[in-house]
């Protein structure tokens, strides 16, 4: 990685100590994929490094050194949509056949991947070399706590069943506990009714899939 990528990616909010929230656009077996990750900077080999967990659709692509792209998005319904597979087709401009990035993001960085190392029983870390970095927006917006609060209970969400696997049961209410944390700020930091329904929903599917697991115990 140039120094000035990495120069760039310190200034867009990446660090070596805290998680950014991004999502990478992958292309596999003829059809595009969102996931939204936890990357983090190496300063050391000045790459990102992110973790994958078996069973994510993105660990058949990691598989093999590719180009993708990671996207830095504002909006929390873009998380929303990559995790429940929503209208993924319609939110992707090609810049090949095979690289796109989300259209709504305020900027994308095109990465080469490691193979993946394995680390655990079902977690992988992965290496991504920054190629290019894309600027898209250049004005800055305000904070507000919905944004997180709904990144944090999807993150909670896509957590339940590979946690029930390792950690038992008692892991899933934790994670339920925590979604319904998050769902608690968004309806006292807004009044968006989109942004209530999102966090109502992700709360509900939650509880319909600790059902299930708590059934095939």
């Amino acid at each position: 990685m140039k120094n000035d990528i990495f120069r760039t990616l310190l200034d867009l909010g990446f660090s070596e100590d805290t998680f950014s929230e991004v999502i990478a656009v992958t292309r596999f077996e003829n059809m595009w994929n969102c996931s939204p990750l936890g990357v983090k900077l190496n300063s050391e080999n000045k790459t990102l490094h992110f973790y994958v967990y078996e069973g994510a659709r993105i660990l058949s692509f990691l598989s093999k050194r590719n180009l993708f792209t990671l996207n830095v998005v504002n909006e929390y319904s873009a998380f929303l949509n990559c995790i429940f597979k929503r209208n993924i087709e319609n939110e992707i401009r090609k810049i090949t056949n095979t690289l796109g990035y989300l259209r709504i993001a305020d900027a994308y960085i095109v990465c080469e991947n490691s193979l993946p190392i394995k680390v655990s029983k079902d977690k992988y870390l992965v290496n991504a070399f920054a190629k290019e970095i894309v600027i898209l927006r250049n004005k800055p917006r305000a904070f507000n706590r919905v944004l997180p609060a709904v990144i944090e209970a999807l993150i909670c969400y896509t957590k339940i069943k590979p946690y029930s696997k390792v950690y038992g049961f008692s892991s899933v209410l934790e994670l339920l506990e925590r979604i319904r944390y998050c769902k608690d700020i968004v309806d006292h930091a807004t009044s968006n009714s989109e942004a209530k329904r999102a966090i109502d929903f992700i709360y509900e599917e939650a509880v319909k899939l600790a059902n299930n697991l708590r059934e095939d115990r």
